[in-house]
């Protein structure tokens, strides 16, 4: 132990000292990876206090994002919150905590003028324990009887849905909710698991609640507390002797998860996603070096060698299906490395997998950039995992923008390594996502047919393009939403919105949300298009025009703008408004209202309704539309 102790406070002076030197030399690419592992090595309290002395006077500088988070509570959560805060610097978020008074969450939520009302915070925390809210449901449950726990369940449950409607009406932010967990020890031994009315069946019975009121309303998660405890075990997470003196239910252990799981869900609202993993193949994706093993040689099987890099594979295969898309950089011989991903019986991934490939003998950091390239995304949305340690460093001095993995040789911590990187957190998994790998595959199909067709213009005559407009549901509203806070190449005013946000605008008489989905013969593209107006007695404005830079260069974009004419027309609009707000990433759409015949004046672009001449259907597309209804008609 003493050896153990004597390597966690070498490690952590090295990391100090590293970090310091990169924040001199103000490289805050490395002051982001010695902190990470850093905390790897010691999420403690003392580690907390020093991350903050020394990252808070240069926050401004090295954090890419901030986030007000309230958190209301039932219990000591203090010790929970200073690891928050401190850890979020390894993302490079900056978190403005506010912190509701102990066991005041009910009165917060229920008075319009509380000064967490008045924090008006982006995320809220909601930090239940079952034995605060439903005491009876953990303590003497014995003695209860069925009639007392069907009303005790009842009244759980009605005060959870009343705190959720009043949070819902005055505030617009995102709220996680903790859902109840159950006790270490069951009242009726075991006898209570599985038995209708039993302690565990009325807590169930509440987070079931909590997990349908969370499905029917927009910007509401859940922080499974129940599967929390029971991965972490239940006997290391509760401490009873702290309960009783500082009202905190946890060991010091448990604290640093729990912060950990708060700041997946933050990170996951607030945080850029990543969307591309870049994987290396050799003693990565399978044990040994194809080049010099060869095709028999390799291990992917269930020995020691194999499993580690089965399980990642498997990890990837998970990752493809929540919409990370896969792609390949390794250096080797493309047919030998080709064909162990085509045909060796032990592997889990396959060639429809993978969005790109780089198997040849260039730096791994001109792959990338080649990578970003083909599939249109920013470099900075890309995550590199690569055994080889000088590989990791080049491709972090060459681009600093990539997130590199920090693993070692020991190929056995590699699936959770990936499965517990922030970047790939979603709060929800849209069918699209789920469909994103098998979509980045018709694309290359596009590829090859734009390079065999003799000019533009034929090529996209025979790609029979597709363009539907649909008034998004319930279910679509998290798509767009989404596309709102991700979307940066062709969007003009890069406003972001949240899902709650947006689903008060398709319910407002004078605001209208549009998205457009685009199919082709190669396969559906899914909704790749938002647009969002807001109407004035006698114009339209476009407060948003974004497209998903999979469809860019195939002039969806006029399509959707001929729509929004109509609809303007439709509502006896004058004149449309339109205004592009550069950032550092949408210059591709800088021109676009000039192109189609709008006039700047007074600070925007204007285009009169009786013009529409001026903007024509590409002969390319056919639009779909849902049936219109006048307004003041039914």
């Amino acid at each position: 132990m003493e050896v153990n102790h004597f390597d966690k406070r070498a490690r952590l002076a090295e990391c100090k000292s590293q970090i310091a030197a990169a924040l001199n030399d103000q490289n805050f690419s490395e002051v982001q990876l010695w902190l990470a592992r850093a905390w790897d090595a010691d999420p403690s309290a003392a580690l907390s206090a020093w991350t903050k002395r020394t990252l808070d006077p240069v926050r401004d500088d090295f954090c890419l994002a901030g986030i007000k988070v309230a958190f209301l509570r039932a219990y000591t959560i203090e010790p929970a919150v200073a690891l928050l805060t401190a850890s979020a610097y390894t993302q490079r978020l900056r978190i403005d905590p506010f912190l509701g008074q102990f066991n005041t969450y009910a009165q917060e939520l229920l008075t319009p003028g509380s000064d967490y009302h008045r924090f008006e915070a982006d995320v809220t925390i909601l930090a239940l324990l079952t034995r605060v809210v439903a005491p009876e449901l953990w303590d003497g449950f014995a003695s209860r009887t069925e009639s007392d726990t069907e009303k005790i369940v009842d009244r759980v449950c009605n005060e959870l849905g009343t705190l959720m409607d009043h949070f819902r009406k005055h505030n617009s932010g995102y709220m996680v909710i903790h859902n109840l967990e159950p006790p270490p020890l069951l009242c009726l031994g075991i006898g209570d698991p599985g038995r209708p009315g039993g302690q565990r069946d009325c807590i169930q019975r509440i987070n079931q609640f909590l997990r349908c009121e969370i499905d029917r309303r927009p910007g509401f998660c859940l922080l499974d507390m129940e599967h929390l405890v029971y991965g972490f075990g239940a006997s290391r997470w509760y401490d009873e002797q702290r309960w009783q003196t500082i009202r905190l239910p946890m060991a010091s252990d448990a604290v640093a998860v729990l912060a950990k799981h708060w700041l997946k869900h933050i990170g996951a609202l607030s945080l850029p996603a990543k969307k591309v993993l870049v994987v290396d193949l050799d003693n990565t994706m399978w044990h040994g070096v194809v080049g010099e093993d060869g095709y028999d040689g390799i291990r992917l099987d269930d020995s020691p060698a194999g499993q580690p890099h089965r399980k990642l594979q498997q990890a990837l295969l998970d990752l493809h299906h929540r919409g990370v898309l896969l792609a390949i950089c390794s250096k080797n011989n493309h047919a030998d490395a080709w064909q162990v991903i085509q045909q060796h019986p032990d592997m889990l991934l396959r060639p429809e997998h993978f969005a790109a490939v780089r198997i040849n003998w260039e730096n791994k950091s001109s792959n990338l950039q080649s990578l970003a390239a083909e599939l249109n995304v920013g470099i900075d949305s890309f995550v590199f995992l690569d055994d080889n340690p000088v590989e990791q460093q080049q491709v972090r001095h060459a681009l600093p923008q990539v997130r590199v993995l920090d693993v070692g040789k020991d190929a056995s911590g590699y699936s959770a390594i990936v499965r517990d990187e922030i970047g790939f957190e979603r709060r929800w998994v849209s069918q699209d996502d789920q469909n994103r790998g098998r979509m980045y595959a018709q694309q290359r199909s596009r590829r090859d047919a734009q390079a065999e067709s003799s000019d533009l213009e034929t090529y996209l005559h025979s790609l029979e393009t597709v363009v539907e407009r649909i008034d998004p549901d319930a279910a679509m509203l998290e798509r767009v939403a989404q596309l709102t806070q991700k979307t940066n190449q062709f969007n003009l005013t890069t406003r972001r919105y949240s899902i709650q946000q947006i689903n008060e605008l398709s319910r407002a008489n004078e605001s209208e949300v549009l998205a457009f989905q685009v199919s082709d013969r190669f396969g559906d593209s899914g909704i790749v298009g938002v647009a969002i107006l807001r109407f004035e007695p006698d114009g339209c404005e476009i407060d948003s025009l974004l497209m998903s830079c999979r469809v860019i260069g195939r002039n969806i974009e006029t399509a959707m703008l001929t729509e929004i004419i109509d609809i303007a027309r439709l509502r006896s609009c004058e004149r449309i408004i339109g205004r592009y707000i550069p950032t550092a990433k949408n210059s591709p759409c800088a021109d676009f209202y000039d192109q189609h015949g709008f006039v700047f004046a007074n600070g925007a672009w204007e285009l009169n309704c009786g013009q529409r001449s001026s903007v024509e259907m590409p002969a390319w597309i056919k639009m779909r539309v849902p049936p219109v209804t006048p307004p003041g008609q039914t």
